[in-house]
């Protein structure tokens, strides 16, 4: 699969072909960040996982960034998140904004979907947003975009 195939025209890829990381994904790596997840992972996360591209997507005409997060970087949430996994039991990082705003597909508040919290937040459970319902809504059919849209205003104003 190659995700910027299927992506709604709202997104739009921030680095040029030959700018973006590659990087080789084994199957013990997406075992490795299922056991950390303890959450069924969506079929289009596992895909772009496979597919071994760090994909940095844009929304077009805002300033908001999905940077996805290297899988070493998944592999070490411990290390880079330590408190995360104490507040989010069933859930996993899978972006950031290249700043201090996370993405994370998991259980929240409103029920498991796609959130948006701040890193340092403290809680990220109950500050997190819920924005989509799956990756598919979001990225496919770009439910979910509005509400980024409104916390992007809010997050720079």
């Amino acid at each position: 699969m190659n995700l910027l195939s299927i992506i709604n025209n709202q997104f739009e890829n921030l680095y040029p072909e030959d700018e973006v990381q590659r990087v080789d994904v084994t199957e013990d790596d997406l075992k490795i960040i299922a056991n950390i997840a303890d959450i069924t992972l969506p079929k289009m996360y596992k895909d772009v996982l496979e597919e071994g591209v760090i994909y940095t997507l844009g929304i077009k005409e805002t300033s908001i960034i999905i940077g996805f997060c290297h899988p070493a970087t998944i592999k070490n949430l411990d290390v880079n998140y330590p408190f995360f996994k104490e507040d989010v039991k069933k859930g996993i990082i899978f972006a950031t904004d290249l700043g201090d705003l996370i993405y994370y597909y998991g259980e929240g508040k409103e029920g498991t979907g796609l959130y948006l919290v701040e890193a340092g937040v403290g809680d990220f459970f109950n500050e997190a947003i819920k924005f989509a319902d799956s990756f598919d809504d979001f990225f496919i059919d770009g439910k979910g975009i509005d509400v980024l849209k409104k916390l992007n205003y809010f997050i720079i104003t």
